[in-house]
């Protein structure tokens, strides 16, 4: 006796692929990708790959922007992330502080080519964000959020600090 066979119906063949389309997001560096700008160059005078930032940190409220370089010199912008100047705060205190902000409903997901959103502690998800054009991720990257200015910072050691601001 032959085991029973499942038949696929071409109309459910042709929404399953239409499905798959439309769930896979566009590639990093597609002309819709958004406008992400480099930073650091506009406050360090140095080579961005030479400025070795070993950790982010952004304040969602009011979108102050840390960040931690040669392992103990603490810098911080306003938002925007246009002028750093260095901070009399230790890394221990500006991590505790953000901490103690952090909405943890609101989060960001890396993945290979796009950052996945959600506000609702991970029960749905908002469109992809996709990356700068040529950004690889590693498992050092970070991904901070200006709650306050509805912008998207993105970083890892030896790139320039990456913001998407997305409110219009």
């Amino acid at each position: 006796m032959n085991p029973p066979q499942t038949v696929i119906r071409p109309w459910a063949l042709v929404a399953l692929l239409a499905l798959l389309g439309c769930a896979v997001p566009a590639q990093a560096g597609d002309e819709t990708s958004p406008p992400w700008q480099p930073m650091l160059a506009k406050s360090f005078k140095a080579n961005v790959k030479d400025i070795d930032v070993t950790s982010l940190i952004v304040y969602r409220n009011p979108g102050c922007v840390f960040l931690l370089i040669d392992g103990k010199n603490v810098y911080c912008s306003p938002a925007g992330a246009i002028t750093f100047k260095p901070v009399t705060e230790t890394w221990k205190e500006v991590r505790a502080h953000a901490e103690k902000t952090r909405d943890p409903r609101h989060l960001f997901v890396l993945a290979e080519t796009f950052i996945k959103e959600s506000r609702d502690g991970g029960s749905t998800w908002l469109k992809p964000i996709l990356l700068s054009r040529g950004f690889v991720v590693t498992s050092s990257t970070w991904v901070e959020y200006d709650a306050t200015n509805d912008i998207v910072y993105l970083m890892k050691p030896g790139s320039d600090l990456y913001k998407l601001a997305r409110r219009k």
